[in-house]
């Protein structure tokens, strides 16, 4: 999801904030905390953990790692940096890149998908915007990159509103990220009454591709204001897809999927009309899905948070463990209204959930944009922003927790130094975190504000034998 260039969802959930001061709001949540350990600071002896890879202006990050080479890493980035280039300045284009590593964190290369300059062919060239990139490796190595385009007209002072064209793509990988092939469109629609967003992606251990993002059509294609939850599949490397409803008529927005042991497809979302945490599953790789299940109702915490610029939205990120047990992670009021992490878990395929608090700080400050990982071993690992160290609540550091068995988690700092108090014109750091695990490793990628109070890509490889105990 766009910050400088706000897509349509961002003014949808500006009314939705809105409307829900004005509605009777659940009360903010106080479940039973999970078993906790607070452990000490993580990167103080480990070569890899915090790297800075951009310059300022990027955000919005999605980590895959290698399958079979755990040192092999990919970050995805919506690029507003790629403007320090005057020729990109000239055009003024939103685009996608992305960083690869082959030695687990210690050095990493970055790429720009093709298409920003209008002189250089690609499918992409017709389009001044590309992001909200995720990026997904399959059983055998092969890498994929799905995000969305679209052009827009600017409005000084009001908005940038999404017209006539926009359109979700996929390329892919065999080398690991050093290349990808040319992007070739999932879907496209040539009208402003239509638009893609926040695709999530997932392969499966027999290498079906699942592309899910949240749609919506003020009536021009389809039925009158159609809006909800899609999903396409496809079964041959993305050459051909097939697109169906999971959510139809469903103001929602910001999916995660996440492939059970079974090969069943989860999916959970944000959504609006109530504010809610919502799930649904599918059986048949995509082909028809379970009725919506309700994670979580919501309290309602303001879109920016106190003594902040930059919007935290909060949303869902869904994992599944080896075991069959789902994990969905997401921050919401806490005991005493302030942003906490919560992780909702469930042992029957996500027909119920159970709730705890994750973070174990003891005080008021925010903790925020949540992320969550898990290994085919089982470990899970997430990761969020935190102001708990500062008692006047406005820099954060990144936080962690590692668990064996998706119960007990200990809880960890990773960065050694605090993003400071936003600068001027950071009012958007990005809407989510990124994370993988891949073998001994976990990755991380996070927006650091540490140098000038402008959101940076920085990115931490740890081992998972090496953390706190």
């Amino acid at each position: 999801m766009f910050g400088r260039h706000a897509s349509a969802h961002v003014a949808w959930a500006l009314v939705a904030s809105a409307l829900a001061g004005c509605l009777d709001a659940p009360e903010p949540v106080q479940p039973d905390a999970l078993a906790m350990e607070t452990l000490a600071l993580a990167c103080v002896v480990l070569p890899a953990c915090e790297r800075s890879l951009s310059g300022p202006g990027v955000n919005e990050f999605s980590v895959a790692v290698h399958p079979l080479d755990p040192d092999n890493a990919i970050v995805t980035a919506n690029d507003y940096g790629a403007q320090e280039n005057p020729a990109l300045r000239a055009v003024n284009r939103l685009w996608g890149s992305w960083w690869f590593t082959k030695d687990g964190g210690l050095t990493w290369t970055k790429r720009t998908l093709p298409g920003m300059l209008p002189e250089l062919s690609s499918s992409l060239s017709s389009y001044f915007f590309v992001g909200d990139l995720v990026v997904a490796f399959g059983p055998d190595g092969t890498a994929y990159v799905a995000g969305i385009a679209y052009s827009i007209v600017v409005v000084p002072g009001v908005a940038a509103i999404p017209v006539y064209r926009n359109a979700l793509f996929l390329a892919r990988s065999t080398d690991g990220g050093e290349t990808f092939s040319e992007p070739a469109l999932v879907d496209s629609y040539h009208t402003e009454a239509a638009f893609h967003d926040k695709p999530a992606l997932a392969v499966d251990a027999e290498g079906r591709i699942f592309l899910v993002w949240n749609f919506m059509d003020q009536g021009q294609r389809g039925s009158p204001g159609d809006q909800g939850m899609r999903v396409a599949a496809s079964e041959d490397g993305g050459s051909t897809w097939r697109t169906e409803w999971i959510s139809r008529n469903d103001w929602g927005i910001s999916a995660s999927i996440a492939v059970g042991p079974d090969g069943a497809v989860n999916v959970a979302w944000r959504a609006y009309e109530p504010d809610a945490i919502r799930f649904s599953r599918s059986t048949d790789h995509g082909r028809t899905w379970s009725p919506t299940v309700e994670i979580h109702r919501m309290a309602n915490l303001p879109l920016v948070l106190p003594n902040t610029s930059y919007r935290a939205f909060a949303l869902p990120t869904l994992a599944a463990r080896p075991d069959g047990m789902l994990l969905a992670i997401f921050p919401d009021a806490g005991e005493h209204g302030d942003s906490d992490v919560f992780l909702a878990r469930s042992r029957d395929d996500g027909a119920t959930w159970t709730l705890a608090r994750l973070n174990a700080d003891g005080t008021r400050t925010a903790q925020f944009l949540p992320t969550l990982a898990a290994a085919p071993d089982g470990r899970v690992v997430a990761a969020w922003l935190d102001r708990r160290d500062d008692p006047s609540d406005k820099t954060y550091h990144l936080y962690a927790a590692v668990s064996d068995d998706g119960a007990t988690f200990r809880e960890f700092r990773v960065t050694t130094a605090a993003s400071r108090e936003a600068g001027d014109g950071t009012l958007f750091i990005g809407d989510y975190l990124g994370a993988a695990i891949g073998g001994e490793r976990v990755y991380f990628a996070w927006p650091d504000l540490r140098e000038d109070g402008k959101s940076r890509l920085w990115a931490g490889a740890l081992r998972l034998p090496e953390l706190p105990r």
